[in-house]
């Protein structure tokens, strides 16, 4: 008996395939980031937030910025002082 795989499988792929990609180009641009990157496209496919505190220059708000111009998504940032 086969099985049936869903509908939206096709695109379920295509957008694993694009987070992968977008992935792979943050790496490239941020070296040394691969946790930084693998949490932030978790919390993107999860549709969830994610917060992110460190001293100044460690590239947050650069590799944020980067991942929605990568995703054409919305962004924003708050300076926490």
């Amino acid at each position: 008996m086969a099985k049936h795989s869903p509908k939206n499988a096709p695109a379920a792929q295509e957008a694993l395939l694009r987070l992968q990609e977008v992935g792979t180009r943050l790496q490239q641009q941020f070296l040394a980031k691969e946790e930084i990157i693998r949490l932030l496209l978790i919390a993107v496919l999860a549709g969830e937030h994610l917060l992110l505190i460190g001293p100044p220059g460690t590239a947050k708000s650069a590799l944020v910025r980067t991942l929605a111009r990568l995703l054409d998504a919305r962004y924003f940032e708050y300076l926490l002082t």
